[in-house]
């Protein structure tokens, strides 16, 4: 797994999220994890990549 780090996050926000996992009894990283997990969890992988075959090829043409 790659870490992450943002040297530039506001105390007010950091104080926000620590409190958000207090209540959802979860880590900070665990809080942040979720809450990024659900914010692009209906967003598609993008890849620039032509030669991959996209995950319902076949089943959009072979008619089934």
């Amino acid at each position: 797994m790659k870490a992450i780090i943002l040297d530039k996050i506001k105390p007010s926000l950091i104080a926000k999220l620590q409190s958000l996992a207090i209540q959802n009894q979860r880590t900070l990283e665990e809080e942040i994890t979720v809450i990024l997990e659900n914010v692009t969890k209906n967003q598609p992988i993008i890849t620039n990549n032509k030669t991959q075959w996209s995950t319902d090829f076949f089943a959009r043409t072979s008619g089934c």
